[in-house]
């Protein structure tokens, strides 16, 4: 590529004129199919326009041409990310590193790659060597406090996140962040203050005011929680957490009715919240429909097999059983129940009293 050629192409590249860059770059290998820095920068520019196939033709020609360098590789594990093909991704950043092993930008991308395989321990391990190339790496900072927090260090995370911030303090996801690890940590003040900023940097956020509920509710504060919850479903009307959080919060405080109507529409939008079915139950049994409940209950224990939850789906349903007079059905969930914990002194305190009115029959 001639000076003045790659003059304008920064050009281009300085005023993020993509279409630019693309159709210079490709004059250029009209009359050189081997230049590699014409299909490094026009497959740069085909992935800021999203043209990922694209993209991805001109890093696999670069391998091609020019086995032995990186950028290939680099751009081709970028595609792959974008395409969550997390593994393919990873086996070009592996070349990438034993070609250069001075780049961080190619530990970071690994590291993305490794915490969405569930790597997080190896992801780690790419932000600490991306960061030891450039420490002023905010999104490193950010992307290793992710992977610690997912890990259950939030005390580690939230010196990464402080750290990120310090280096970006207008990052929105990183004040999320660091508020969902405070909460973690029962800072619920600290996690509200959190929430507060990034609801200052971006007031259509529909996550901030959710995890502000959260911390609220928390600390008692259930009223102002729902208007949080409230606010987040009117910009995110189809967020089953949202729900699920204002129903809980609802129960809270002796609003049944309102719980059911949330839990009704969290199931409309993610049957896999199958812990809901047991907290719906619950509701229509202290409201008095022990028959709903049964149903919510025994859906509970059909989708929860191997959870905390399925153990409550029968207690529950055999109080309920109970109060019905079915007194054979309840006996038997409460053994149930009794198989897993036969210590709990509730649960054989209530078999004793569903055994005597058995005899009482």
């Amino acid at each position: 590529m001639q000076e003045d050629d790659k003059n304008l192409i920064e050009k281009l590249f300085e005023e993020n004129d993509w279409s630019g860059v693309i159709s210079k770059c490709t004059k250029i290998l009209e009359k050189d199919a081997k230049d590699i820095e014409a299909y490094f920068k026009r497959a740069s520019a085909y992935g800021n326009l999203q043209e990922l196939e694209l993209c991805l033709q001109d890093a696999e020609r670069m391998k091609e041409l020019a086995p032995d360098d990186y950028r290939g590789y680099y751009l081709a594990g970028l595609v792959y990310i974008m395409t969550n093909q997390y593994e393919k991704a990873v086996a070009d950043y592996d070349k990438a590193i034993e070609l250069n092993p001075e780049s961080w930008k190619v530990y970071n991308n690994r590291g993305v790659s490794k915490s969405n395989l569930g790597d997080n321990v190896g992801a780690i391990s790419d932000y600490d060597k991306a960061l030891e190339l450039n420490p002023e790496d905010a999104d490193a900072y950010n992307n290793r406090g992710l992977c610690k927090s997912a890990l259950g260090d939030n005390i580690g995370a939230i010196a990464d996140y402080d750290k990120a911030l310090e280096l970006n303090p207008e990052d929105v996801e990183v004040y999320k962040s660091r508020a969902e690890a405070k909460y973690n940590i029962s800072d619920y003040v600290g996690a509200i203050t959190d929430c507060d900023k990034a609801l200052e940097l971006d007031s259509e956020a529909a996550a901030g005011y959710n995890n502000r509920g959260l911390c609220k509710s928390a600390l008692g504060d259930n009223i102002d929680a729902i208007a949080d919850y409230d606010k987040a479903l009117e910009l995110e009307p189809e967020d089953a957490k949202a729900y699920n959080n204002r129903a809980e919060t609802k129960y809270a405080i002796g609003d049944k009715v309102g719980a059911i109507a949330d839990y009704d529409k969290v199931l409309e939008l993610n049957f896999k919240y199958v812990h809901v079915y047991n907290n719906r139950g619950l509701c229509k049994s202290d409201l008095g429909d022990d028959v709903g409940a049964i149903g919510d209950f025994t859906k509970a224990i059909e989708l929860n097999r191997n959870e905390e939850c399925y153990l409550f789906g029968y207690i529950n349903r055999s109080m309920s059983y109970e109060r019905l007079g079915r007194y054979k059905e309840a006996l038997a969930d409460v053994n149930k129940y009794l198989e897993s914990d036969p210590e709990n002194n509730d649960a054989l305190e209530f078999k004793q009293k569903i055994e005597e009115k058995l005899k009482n029959e």
